[in-house]
């Protein structure tokens, strides 16, 4: 069967993501993907999809869509109020939608980013590079390489399997930070760390930098304190991880992300934990990171904390299967309550 959703509304930015483009680092094209990795693989885990499935990154909520046709899908991320026909359903839970079902996001309350999955194949998607991943600067992938726009259409061929799935626990350093309004993210110093001076490694370490609006997929801009080079902040261009710390002659940090491009001329401070990107991620303008300083010894615990972001926890009622999911109006002393109701079935 094939399911259909129309864009109604893309919010402030939304893209086609996946797990990220690799093998063109040495033609300068860059690796893309998702920002917070945890939500998009929670995403779509939780509909049922195999791990690299793309999915609907949405920036800052406001999103609206219409089904056109059955479709299973969950929304992840950010805290923000998710309707289906006006009732309000729960995030990181799967729904089967129905011909006609509108699904809309408030804007986010906490974070920054959710990820609409939809169970199935995808098509119509561009791929580049084994990806369908979209990259605003070279045009490519998802969608003709744009944002998605108000009537766009995205169609996913699935095979009607809607297993009842849900998130199996939030007890989870991501979803405390979520809300704080000052994130605790791993650092390992390197590759130039010897390029700051004493003071100034310990002013990076001390300090609370603030998020600014000149953020984007690309990097993270941050203000604070200046942090002290010993010479030039200037090197001969190298690679960059996702996560690097990099420090131009102004002293204020920036943290390469998604849409990094593939190397960079300014000493690197450190490196962020694979572990802890979700978290920056999900970080708002006006909210502050500090940093905190791991030793490599304390890497193999980090590792072992990452292989559990892709062994997704999944709470999934055994042999149940979603028949059909309808909307139902009740009147009770006066008040209306909107109520969505699944019929459930035990094979």
């Amino acid at each position: 069967m094939l399911a259909k959703i129309e864009i109604v509304s893309p919010g402030l930015h939304s893209t086609i993501q996946d797990r990220g483009r690799y093998g063109g680092l040495d033609y300068g094209v860059s690796e893309s993907g998702a920002m917070d990795v945890f939500a998009y693989n929670c995403a779509n885990a939780i509909v049922g999809n195999q791990e690299g499935a793309p999915a609907i990154e949405i920036l800052g909520g406001s999103f609206k869509g219409l089904v056109l046709g059955k479709a299973m899908i969950c929304v992840t991320g950010a805290v923000t109020e998710m309707k289906i026909n006006s009732v309000k359903v729960r995030l990181w839970e799967n729904y089967l939608l129905n011909k006609g079902d509108v699904i809309e996001l408030e804007s986010c309350k906490a974070g920054m980013r959710n990820y609409f999955a939809i169970q199935g194949d995808w098509h119509g998607l561009d791929q580049f590079l084994g990806s369908f991943s979209t990259d605003e600067k070279a045009k490519i992938g998802g969608l003709a390489g744009r944002k998605l726009l108000r009537g766009d259409v995205l169609h996913v061929e699935w095979a009607l399997k809607a297993d009842k799935r849900s998130l199996a626990t939030f007890d989870d350093p991501y979803f405390r930070q979520m809300k704080s309004r000052v994130k605790d993210v791993r650092v390992l110093l390197g590759p130039q760390e010897d390029a700051f001076t004493f003071e100034g490694i310990n002013t990076f370490f001390r300090s609370e930098y603030e998020m600014t609006t000149m953020s984007n997929r690309m990097g993270l801009r941050l203000k604070g304190q200046v942090i002290e080079h010993v010479g030039s902040p200037e090197l001969l261009s190298d690679g960059i991880p996702f996560g690097a710390i990099q420090i131009p002659g102004d002293g204020q940090p920036i943290i390469m992300m998604a849409d990094r491009q593939t190397t960079g001329g300014y000493t690197k401070i450190g490196t962020v934990v694979s572990t802890d990107l979700p978290v920056l991620a999900q970080t708002r303008p006006g909210e502050f990171i500090r940093f905190i300083k791991i030793e490599l010894d304390e890497l193999k615990k980090i590792d072992s904390e990452r292989a559990g972001r892709r062994n997704v926890p999944i709470q999934k009622k055994e042999e149940t299967e979603i028949l059909s999911s309808r909307q139902f109006t009740v009147i009770v002393n006066n008040r209306q309550y909107d109520l969505l109701v699944e019929e459930l079935e035990t094979v």
